[in-house]
């Protein structure tokens, strides 16, 4: 019992001096009078209170450990997002030019005499990309319709929105995928036959997509 006391002293002793479990705090000078009195604590301590010492400090070792990975894995998740908000970045300018080159396309098929304000041809196959379908009441872009890079469609009392015309199902796929990426996530592809929406599936198997 002895021994375990004197041992439990010495240890106490070296982390209080700070030569032990922290290396890194610089151990304070002692006056004689303040040495007597941490030696007489010493001699005072149990083994239960040096088993309860030792068992808090490495609980809140263990606590400290634990944080510092919880505050890597956050690092690591802000880093991911700080390099998806870069990318973004770079690639809205060419969204945005992307966009210019498409209404500037379709002011040129409608001055050579596409059908409609819309800009969809009255003869053959064009796709668009819907972008909303909504009830006049709640919001009603109709009068929008004779801008060349935009369509309307009434399905009953519901207007269907669609922008840009192309002459190929993959260019409008490419055009949705970037029109989703601007927040549009519900847009889609939809096709129009002789001037005429039609179901997708009327002209996809007819033709090269």
């Amino acid at each position: 019992m002895k021994s375990y006391v004197r041992l439990g002293s010495i240890v106490l002793s070296a982390l209080l001096l700070g030569n032990l479990y922290v290396p890194h705090i610089q151990a304070q000078k002692l006056s004689k009078t303040e040495k007597k009195k941490w030696k007489k604590k010493i001699k005072e301590l149990t083994p239960e209170r040096y088993k309860s010492i030792m068992t808090e400090y490495y609980e809140l070792r263990d606590h400290v450990a634990s944080l510092e990975e919880q505050v890597g894995s956050f690092d690591e998740r802000l880093a991911a997002k700080d390099k998806e908000l870069i990318e973004a970045k770079k690639e809205l300018p060419k969204l945005r030019n992307q966009l210019k080159n498409t209404q500037n396309a379709l002011q040129k098929a409608q001055a050579s005499g596409g059908g409609g304000g819309s800009g969809i041809p009255s003869r053959g196959v064009a796709f668009s990309v819907q972008i909303g379908a909504l009830k006049p009441s709640r919001l009603d872009l109709s009068k929008h319709k004779k801008q060349p890079n935009f369509n309307v469609d009434k399905l009953g009392n519901v207007n269907r929105y669609s922008v840009g015309v192309f002459p190929s199902y993959r260019e409008a796929d490419v055009f949705k995928k970037k029109i989703r990426l601007m927040g549009v996530r519900d847009a889609w592809v939809v096709a129009y036959k002789n001037g005429r929406r039609v179901d997708l599936k009327e002209v996809l198997g007819s033709i090269k997509k």
